[in-house]
């Protein structure tokens, strides 16, 4: 069915067929409720799923504005209610109402069902926006909405490499709340879930910006921009007898009104990571207190009570060194294999009898946040520490004991276990927040060498954050290099784009529009071309930057002419969702030397030869200029008193 095809990743060979009928990459259907923005059909494309639940019928749910989240074919956001239900009366009740991917309300599920609507902001094959609003999920209290308003943006920025998704939820009551984010994993195994880079706390609240949820071969990353949130694990009972759980929440701090803004990406370990085995480091076994060794494992210890290097953990990767006090050091060499900017994950052992408090230096520059090995759950853990700039080559890998050291068995020591690094090239993570009375939004960088600047408007002004100026609702400039160029910019609800003082896009009316500049560069395209997709409910008058003025322009398929001025161009277009599409034969190269009148600046004087304009091989001319031929000169004549006529060009006097 293309309602499966829709919205599930499960297919021949676990790749999703594009249906026959018109659904694109960003479809919303609003009969159901359901959105999808799909970053493409193939095996290792990303698809995201909005449920702003109104079909009153028994799949509904109290899970309006509920979002399901697969990659490569694979779920790492689950559908509790539709599609994991285990059997049983209490389990399906917990699946359906609190095993919900939305928002929980002072840490309470909806109540009431089938009360959303859903709409289609703006699709493109760069970007994509659609928004669920559910305010009467909430149900009332005293005849009045508990929340006024519960709008829920999901956005897809769909780029060439690393693809990801910002969800914005946009919230407001008349009283204060706790809002709260509530996420389900099936088989959810806390020892895989880290808030901002250390292994989560299941019977505390943990203060943060950024999980890391893995599941097999995939790792799930919410970052919470701006303010940091509580994470905290979150369990039910039924029957005073059945426990289910373990679920996530993230809960901001009390407010009437309060936005989210999280950026979801995944790393896919097979694909884009580098994994640095140090095997051929793990036969150490030594009571060494001190040892230098260039091609292994170097430490410095003040423990002299046992062994200071111990047996390898069997089939964990990873060796475990023994502490005594602070500044004892264990380090390991290693070679990357490309320079890039990396996120950089080590392998560590999280156990009961382990302790202190371990600083990680990459070439003695301290790296992420102080690691803390003891745990109750005993295994080894891939710990995300922080993203840094790195060249090929050889590198050294330091954990340094900075505290918290174990004296309550100084003979066992304060040990950590280390062992394998992973470099992650081009990992999606937030660079720089954006918080305050008028504006919400983040830099976030997805490779090595570019960002995208995406800011919410909380107000109804224009807003300026990262670069970027709006007076949209929402915005973003994608696709940032390190030169400044953009690949495209969009706007939802707005008039005006501008990004570093350039003006990338303005209409006469609020509108949504994207304009696309990933296939405009004319030294790598012979067909250079800017697509606009615009959605507007009257008809508009449009102005976008362009980059030459050689384009020919369609809007949907059949040829429109638009107005070319200073680097612009302007077009009208109707009410609905339109799109432009601008392509250019080829870049012009003024090399050519052609003597023709049609190139002919200024013909030649006596001291000066004749001048044209350089031109391209399609017969346009520049700007630039050459000289060609001889000067005409002139020949004096003889100058008598009686009769003097001056020389003129070509005449003698």
């Amino acid at each position: 069915m293309p309602f499966q095809t829709l919205i599930y990743t499960y297919g021949l060979n676990g790749i999703a067929k594009k249906p026959s009928d018109n659904f694109m990459n960003v479809t919303v259907v609003e009969t159901m409720g359901l959105g999808s923005l799909r970053t493409g059909w193939g095996s290792l494309d990303s698809l995201l799923v909005l449920l702003s639940d109104n079909y009153a019928v028994d799949h509904a749910g109290w899970e309006s504005n509920s979002i399901y989240l697969a990659t490569g074919g694979e779920w790492v956001i689950r559908d509790p209610g539709y599609g994991a239900i285990s059997m049983g009366l209490d389990k399906a009740h917990y699946d359906k109402k609190y095993a919900s991917n939305t928002i929980f309300v002072d840490n309470e599920a909806q109540v009431e069902k089938a009360t959303g609507s859903i709409s289609k902001v703006l699709g493109s094959e760069q970007f994509g926006h659609i928004v669920g609003s559910a305010p009467g999920a909430y149900g009332k209290v005293e005849g009045l909405l508990l929340v006024d308003k519960f709008d829920r943006h999901t956005m897809m920025l769909n780029h060439d490499t690393n693809p990801y998704y910002i969800v914005i939820d946009d919230l407001a009551a008349a009283d204060e709340h706790v809002y709260g984010w509530n996420m389900h994993h099936a088989k959810l195994n806390l020892s895989a879930v880290t808030v901002d880079g250390k292994l989560i706390d299941a019977e505390n609240v943990t203060a943060g910006h950024n999980l890391a949820v893995r599941e097999k071969l995939v790792t799930l990353r919410t970052s919470f921009v701006g303010k940091p949130v509580n994470f905290s694990v979150e369990y039910y009972t039924r029957n005073n007898s059945d426990f289910f759980g373990p679920l996530l929440r993230a809960n901001a701090e009390a407010a009437k009104s309060y936005q989210f803004m999280t950026v979801l990406s995944t790393d896919y370990d097979s694909l884009f990571t580098t994994e640095i085995d140090p095997t051929d480091l793990l036969t150490e076994r030594s009571t060494e207190l001190t040892k230098t060794n260039p091609d292994g494992y170097s430490w410095s210890s003040s423990n002299d009570k046992g062994m200071v290097i111990a047996l390898p953990i069997a089939d964990s990767g990873v060796n475990m060194f023994r502490a005594g006090a602070e500044g004892d050091w264990i380090s390991f060499p290693f070679t990357a294999p490309s320079a890039g900017k990396y996120l950089l994950s080590l392998d560590m052992g999280a156990f009961s009898q382990y302790g202190g408090k371990w600083q990680v230096y990459l070439d003695d520059v301290a790296v992420g946040k102080p690691y803390y090995p003891k745990n109750e759950r005993n295994e080894v853990i891939s710990v995300a520490l922080d993203m840094v700039d790195i060249k090929a080559g050889a590198h050294t890998i330091k954990l340094v004991l900075e505290g918290d050291v174990q004296t309550d068995d100084p003979e066992w020591g304060t040990l950590i276990s280390v062992g394998g690094l992973t470099l992650s090239p081009g990992n999606v993570h937030v660079a720089e927040s954006y918080d305050n009375e008028d504006v919400l939004g983040a830099s976030v960088i997805y490779t090595a060498a570019k960002r995208d600047v995406i800011l919410f408007n909380r107000g109804t002004g224009s807003i300026t954050a990262g670069g970027l100026t709006t007076d949209g609702m929402q915005a973003t400039a994608m696709g940032v290099s390190l030169n400044g160029n953009v690949e495209g910019v969009t706007i939802s609800d707005g008039t005006s784009v501008a990004y570093e003082g350039t003006q990338y896009f303005t209409s006469n009316v609020p509108m949504s529009a994207s304009v696309d500049y990933r296939y405009a560069d004319f030294s790598l395209n012979l067909n250079p071309k800017i697509l606009v997709t615009t959605t507007a409910t009257e008809a508009s008058t449009i102005s976008f930057a362009v980059n030459s003025n050689t384009y020919r322009a369609t809007l949907d398929g059949e040829s429109v002419t638009g107005t070319y001025s200073d680097g612009t161009m302007t077009f009208t277009v109707p009410a609905g969702e339109h799109e432009i599409a601008l392509t250019a034969g080829h870049k012009c190269i003024f090399d050519k030397k052609v003597t023709s009148k049609y190139h002919l600046v200024s013909e030649a004087t006596c001291t000066e030869s004749a001048v044209y304009y350089l031109s391209c091989l399609c017969g346009r001319h520049s700007t630039a200029t050459f000289n060609y031929g001889e000067p005409l000169g002139h020949t004096p004549g003889e100058e008598t008193l009686e009769n003097i006529v001056g020389a003129t060009c070509g005449k003698p006097g």
